[in-house]
């Protein structure tokens, strides 16, 4: 406590930490130019195909080449694939729905209700948080499409337009991916070897395939979200309507964007949202139209300021998940403005209702989710923490098995869990920013402490992989019996400490701090011992990295003891 009241005394300048965050997410990495220059190329092509043919929805397709996955060609192929199945599902889904409510007004406003609780909940019950979205977001910018008094044909044209757009999208993408990875895959040993890491991440991912999360059914929070997220596009939808006002009908997928399980993590997809948009669609897709485009007289020149603004766009996309949708906002803004239509925009009112139904989204969404079944992000942190402890405790105490394959799968399974939960400790911790309540002073302090904990738990985590080596006794790694079954005792207790920790950190009365002294004790002694029986140098120097390893695990499990 006394830590953290020495960080809260500190000052802060949000200018400078502003300043600093901007430093640190829009720095270069290995790899990052690249990666936007295929992201820039995959949208010029759609951009291009689009405005020669003049295909309708080509802001639709230029922006899912942003956002599909290319961590591998392999990866790309699994994300196009889920993709296109999404959306093709979600085509066919309209198209059953107008066949029978169309004719209907009640019917109609029923059918929609329905079917935006079906798109809110699939988000939160789903494994993939992609298709879910897709799913919705279709439905979404077709809604107001097949409200209009147009004939059915030309409905049922444009929604397949908005289909094709994607696929097209994706192909691209695909195609680009394959072409780029067969260039490098040569030069770049370290390329390959990425990319078989991230294949065989990819197929144990593949092994127990699952559509839903195992709670689907049983745990009210889905049907909740649900609820939360329907009520908010389905105000949005009345509103536009009662108004004759289809161009703020970006509200509905605005809802479903920004649409997360915790208030603050909603609540910063909104700013990036509402910013991106305001960059995109505001000053620079307004921009253009009144100082620019007026003296472009060819597609020539269109694709110059289309390249420009897309590699400002996907620079910012490749940030952490911080910042990364600010830069699919201001790609989207942008294009929705300047891919509209075949020809140059003269009225600016496309950009202005766009920005009203965002507003209007952002409203109904902080309207709704933040008064609504709320959760807080500190309280999702406190959980993701304490889920992290268990897990990493299960992981140090995995059952040796001769079958190594076993306990290949077990680990996998857990390290696999034990980092998305780290990775969602960052988040969370940025959105907690984002809130704003009576009790935020407090919820900050928590905040620090656990970031500060949370870097503990992934630097024994990062050891475990070498330490499980020696407790499987691999080829390298052999300790003496003895010494196995000391370091055996100790991963039990380790394990049984950490869940002591998560137990206190609930509120729960818990300590083994003594019984993992104690242990680590025997464990050093053990140690000793077999220094003095050690019979050649390549012994006592196994023993030395060994005992190395077990003195970092052991001071850090004591410290983070203490700190809890």
């Amino acid at each position: 406590m006394a830590t953290t009241a020495q960080n809260l005394s500190e000052p802060w300048d949000p200018l400078v930490s502003f300043r600093d965050f901007l430093k640190e997410e829009l720095a270069p990495y290995p790899g990052r130019a690249a990666l936007v220059a295929r992201m820039v190329i995959c949208a010029t092509l759609v951009m291009i195909i689009t405005m020669t043919f003049r295909l309708p929805y080509g802001m639709h397709g230029a922006v899912f080449t942003l956002i599909i996955s290319r961590e591998s060609p392999r990866a790309t192929l699994k994300h196009v694939r889920t993709t296109v199945i999404a959306f093709a599902f979600s085509a066919v889904y309209i198209f059953i729905g107008a066949l029978f409510s169309l004719d209907d007004p009640t019917l109609r406003l029923l059918w929609i209700i329905g079917t935006l609780f079906i798109a809110f909940y699939a988000i939160s019950a789903t494994t993939n948080y992609v298709a879910a979205t897709g799913f919705g977001i279709l439905i979404a910018i077709t809604i107001s499409l097949w409200d209009m008094h147009v004939p059915a044909e030309l409905k049922v044209e444009n929604t397949l337009w908005a289909f094709a757009q994607t696929a097209m999208a994706c192909a691209i993408t695909l195609l680009v991916e394959l072409v780029y990875s067969g260039f490098r895959r040569e030069d770049d040993p370290r390329r390959s070897i990425a990319e078989r890491l991230a294949n065989s991440k990819l197929k144990s991912d593949n092994s127990p395939v699952r559509l839903f999360a195992r709670d689907a059914l049983s745990n009210s929070d889905h049907i909740k979200f649900g609820l939360r997220g329907c009520l908010a596009a389905s105000l949005c939808y009345i509103i536009y309507t009662s108004l004759a006002w289809p161009g703020i009908s970006t509200a509905v997928v605005t809802c479903i964007l920004t649409a997360l399980t915790t208030v603050g993590s909603s609540r910063q997809k909104q700013v990036l949202r509402v910013s991106g948009a305001i960059v995109g669609g505001v000053v620079v897709g307004i921009g253009a139209q009144v100082f620019i485009l007026p003296y472009l007289d060819s597609i020539g020149g269109f694709t110059l300021l289309f390249i420009a603004v897309t590699i400002v766009a996907a620079w910012f996309a490749t940030s952490s998940p911080r910042l990364t949708y600010f830069g699919v906002q201001l790609a989207l803004a942008f294009f929705v403005i300047n891919l509209q239509e075949f020809k140059m925009q003269t009225s600016l009112t496309v950009a202005r209702d766009r920005v009203i139904g965002i507003v209007l989204g952002l409203f109904m969404m902080w309207l709704v989710f933040d008064q609504l079944w709320s959760a807080p992000a500190v309280e999702e942190m406190k959980k993701s923490f304490v889920t992290s402890l268990r897990l990493l405790g299960q992981l140090f105490s995995v059952p040796p098995s001769k079958d190594i394959r076993v306990v290949t799968e077990q680990t996998s399974s857990l390290r696999e869990q034990i980092n998305t939960n780290l990775d969602k400790l960052r988040v969370l911790g940025d959105a907690v920013l984002f809130e704003f309540e009576s009790s935020r002073h407090q919820d900050l302090a928590l905040r620090g402490q656990i970031m500060r904990w949370q870097s503990l738990v992934r630097m024994l985590f990062l050891m475990e992989t070498t330490w499980l080596k020696y407790r499987l006794q691999l080829p390298g790694f052999e300790l003496p019996e003895g010494l196995r079954e000391a370091q055996l005792e100790f991963d039990d207790e380790f394990a049984r400490t950490l869940e002591s920790m998560a137990d206190r950190f609930e509120g729960k009365r818990s300590t083994r701090k003594a019984e993992f002294e104690n242990s680590f004790k025997r464990l050093e002694r053990n140690i000793q011992t077999c220094y003095a029986k050690a019979l050649s140098q390549q012994a006592t120097a196994q023993l030395q990295t060994f005992q190395s390893l077990c003195l970092k695990i052991g001071s850090l499990t004591i410290s983070m003891s203490d700190m809890l």
